[in-house]
This record gives C-alpha cells, structure tokens and sequence, in this order.
C-alpha cells in the first residue's frame, strides 16, 4: 500500500522507523497490557525522522493504543508530521 501511495508523489519513499523489541500479548485474545505506555517500552525508533513527513500504517487497529504510541515516540525523534493511518479496525473488541 506505501508503495502504490509513494508511486503519485516524486519525494515519497517507502522506510522503516520503527521496530518492535518485544512482543505485547493481544488485548481481546490474551488479556493483555496493550496502554500507551506499555507500546512505548516496547518499541524503537530505528532510522532518522527529524523532519520528516511520516505517513504511519497499522494493519488493524483494537485501542489505538500502538498508534497513538508509534506517533509519539515519531515525533520526540523529531518528525515533523505524523500521519496515522489504520486499514482496518478489530471487530467485536468490547463484546
């Protein structure tokens, strides 16, 4: 999907900022610890962002609670706009 969106604009290239030191247990299926904060602790900012235009996919969301961490951590490594997209949403959460 990044790459078709970078195909309509000359400046956009597809890269990986983040990666993900340690596994978080799914919130609907493992009861897991899926806050802000934990997110965080568990996830690094691995190239350069200061300046940059970012736009960020996340294949399914449940709490937002990746996305919102992943923006953070993007902007206090200097990006300059975040652009937070989710594909899909996790059906059912609260049932």
């Amino acid at each position: 999907i990044a790459q078709k969106i970078c195909e309509h604009y000359e400046n956009g290239s597809v890269e990986q900022f983040l990666q993900r030191k340690t596994t978080v247990a799914s919130a609907h299926k493992d009861n897991g610890d899926r806050s802000v904060a934990n997110h965080m602790a568990t996830i690094s900012v691995v190239s350069n962002v200061k300046g940059k235009v970012i736009l960020l996919i996340d294949d399914v969301t449940t709490t937002g609670g990746s996305m919102i961490a992943c923006v953070n951590l993007l902007k206090s490594k200097g990006a300059r706009t975040v652009l937070p997209l989710a594909l899909l949403e996790t059906a059912n959460y609260e049932e």
